[in-house]
């Protein structure tokens, strides 16, 4: 069972169109990635990291948890196989420890316990940096941050988080948002 449990998925850094990258952009972006790892694995934590990467190569498989319903970074393609920007993240890490990649369809709330068991090797999804996760897992540089935002019908803007009173309100669970939703404890939202 590997010793360190990691993310590689941490926070997405901005770009002028995160979703549309060119080919060289795109490579770029995996390479560093790749480095990271790497070199997270090397240094966070020396001995453990290394029984974690000597236990990924003597299997011969990495075991990443992607969310197979996040599109475009995991979804299901029309052949109903894992594709998406973090599948391409997690094949390059693959690649260049020259390993088979095996995803793992991955939920908010199961990322850090199939870390911490064993069961995954990394993550790669979206995955906010917090105090409270880094006690239990090592996150590897950001690579990509994201907003999160209100929606809604255009007919009832929301200008301020007191707005949100007496709607219903859908965050994903064991996320970020869900948090601050439920600490923010708007009277009359229901989360």
């Amino acid at each position: 069972m590997p010793a360190a449990a990691w993310s590689a998925a941490c926070s997405r850094q901005p770009t002028e169109d995160p979703v549309h990258h060119t080919r060289e952009e795109s490579i770029m972006l995996l390479k560093r990635l790749a480095v990271g790892v790497a070199a997270m694995l090397a240094m966070i934590l020396p001995a453990k990291a290394e029984s974690t990467l000597d236990a990924i190569v003597q299997r011969g498989t990495i075991n990443v948890g992607v969310g197979l319903g996040t599109p475009p970074y995991g979804l299901m393609d029309s052949s109903m196989q894992p594709a998406g920007y973090d599948l391409s993240v997690a094949k390059a890490i693959a690649r260049d420890l020259g390993v088979k990649v095996n995803i793992v369809d991955t939920t908010a709330a199961n990322r850090i316990p199939n870390l911490t068991s064993g069961k995954l090797d990394i993550v790669i999804y979206s995955f906010s940096i917090t105090a409270e996760r880094a006690k239990a897992i090592a996150f590897t540089n950001t690579y990509y941050v994201d907003q999160q935002v209100y929606v809604g019908p255009a007919d009832q803007p929301i200008t301020k988080i007191e707005d949100l009173a007496g709607r219903k309100i859908g965050v994903t669970r064991a996320s970020t948002n869900d948090i601050v939703m439920t600490k923010k404890a708007v009277e009359g939202a229901q989360i």
